[in-house]
C-alpha cells in the first residue's frame, strides 16, 4: 500500500514539518541529539533553564543555604554574597543548560547546543542582498500550488 499525503491546514506548518525532518536526518543534529540524552543520562538535570526553577524551589534553597551558612558561623554581612554562590553552583546541578558538558567540560551545555544549531547566514538588505528568512528558505520545500511570502506564513499561488 502506497503512502498518502494529507496536508495540513496550514501549509506553512507542512513546509516546516519538512524543514524539521530534513535537519532531524543529519548526522550532525543526530549526534546532538545523542549528546543531549547522554547529559540527561548521566547529570539527571531536573530543569532546562534557570528561568524554569519554580520561584519556591529556589527560594526553599535560597533558605537551605542561608541557614548553612550562618551554622557554618560566616559573618551575617558576607552571607548573602555565599548564598549567591551556592546558588549558582545550584543551578549548574539542577539545569540542563548550566550543566558543564560530560564530554567537555570547559563549556555548559547552553553552549554546546547554541553552538551545534543550524542558523542561517543574515545579510542586510540595505548592502544589496536579500536577507534569509523562514518564509524564503522554506517557500523552495512548500507543495507545488504554494509560494513563499517575504515575511508571513505561505499562501496559495495567484492562477
Amino acid at each position: 500500500m502506497a503512502a498518502t499525503f494529507t496536508p495540513v491546514p496550514s501549509s506553512a506548518c507542512w513546509s516546516r514539518s519538512i524543514a524539521i525532518d530534513f535537519v532531524a536526518r543529519t548526522g550532525e543534529f543526530q549526534q546532538l541529539v545523542h549528546d543531549i540524552a547522554m547529559q540527561i543520562a548521566a547529570a539527571d538535570p531536573r530543569f532546562i533553564r534557570k528561568e524554569d526553577v519554580t520561584p519556591e524551589f529556589s527560594r526553599r534553597n535560597a533558605e537551605i543555604q542561608r541557614a548553612r551558612a550562618l551554622a557554618e558561623g560566616k559573618p551575617e554581612k558576607i552571607v548573602d554574597k555565599i548564598v549567591e554562590g551556592r546558588l549558582s553552583k545550584f543551578y549548574e546541578e539542577v539545569c540542563l543548560y548550566e550543566q558543564p558538558f560530560i564530554k567537555e567540560n570547559t563549556i555548559t551545555m547552553g553552549q554546546m547546543i547554541a553552538s551545534r544549531s543550524p542558523r542561517p547566514a543574515r545579510t542586510s538588505p540595505s548592502r544589496g542582498s536579500p536577507a534569509s528568512s523562514w518564509a524564503t528558505a522554506t517557500s523552495r520545500l512548500a507543495p507545488p500550488g504554494l509560494i513563499g511570502a517575504r515575511r508571513g506564513p505561505l499562501r496559495p499561488h495567484p492562477a
